[in-house]
């Protein structure tokens, strides 16, 4: 494996280990919603959007890479 591929490998774990975290944080974020005060329910609810978009975008990111040719 050349230098280019350890780096991309890297990537994809790290990409991973991003959302792991991120399903492990909107699991936590969840009781604030209603438990909270405002702000923090306001906040949290902004936090699940982003995490949402942000699990949707690297989903799509990983099929492109999987099968960039779409077939």
């Amino acid at each position: 494996m050349n230098e280019q591929e350890d780096a991309w490998t890297r990537v994809q774990r790290l990409m991973r280990d991003l959302e792991a975290l991120l399903l492990v944080i909107k699991d936590a974020a969840v009781p604030v919603l209603t438990s909270g005060e405002p702000d923090q329910a306001w906040r949290a609810r902004r936090f699940l959007r982003l995490a949402d978009r942000l699990l949707e975008d690297m989903h799509a990111l990983h099929f492109a890479t999987e099968d960039p040719d779409g077939s």
